[in-house]
């Protein structure tokens, strides 16, 4: 088992901004108000001999202007909650292992102008890894976001839409 927290102020942080002036055209400006974040992590991991893992874990985190005049102080593109469930099969002793990972995408800020979130995401990953020793070869075969999820994440200024589609189903 593993509990991990953490705080950090940052100041200067770097912000997307408009520039009217500009014919609306974005740049990069530190921001005069400093940030806090802080969020502790919790992990559980077992491993056997032959092979075979199992863990899982969750962090939080609250990351946030320190400015009490803002409606809402929540940073951009920071997920407040992180979870994780990962597995290892050996199939084959060191030939092939079957893996499997299940993350959850939580919603993340938008835009520092609205209160918009992206949508929550379960993307889940199955891989075949393993080595042939004799040829000094490794491989991994995976298949990405193998519930083919279709979700978002917040983009820059500079793109002409506020979001991102994430890739579906990969090899």
């Amino acid at each position: 088992a593993l509990v991990a927290g953490h705080v950090s102020h940052i100041q200067n942080i770097i912000n997307t901004i408009s520039d009217e002036g500009a014919g609306g055209l974005a740049r990069y400006a530190n921001s005069d108000v400093p940030a806090l974040t802080a969020g502790a992590e919790f992990e559980l991991r077992r491993e056997w001999r032959q092979g075979w893992m199992l863990t899982a874990s969750y962090g939080y985190e609250r990351a946030q202007f320190l400015d009490s005049s803002l409606a809402n102080p929540r940073l951009i593109n920071a997920p407040e909650h992180l979870a994780s469930i990962r597995g290892v099969i050996p199939m084959v002793p060191d030939l092939a292992s079957l893996g499997l990972r299940t993350t959850l995408e939580a919603p993340r800020r938008i835009d520092a102008t609205t209160d918009d979130l992206t949508r929550t995401a379960v993307i889940a990953d199955l891989t075949v890894s393993g080595a042939v020793k004799r040829f000094g070869l490794s491989y991994v075969f995976g298949l990405y976001n193998a519930l083919d999820a279709r979700y978002d994440n917040p983009v820059s200024l500079v793109y002409l839409s506020r979001t991102a589609r994430q890739s579906g189903r990969t090899f």
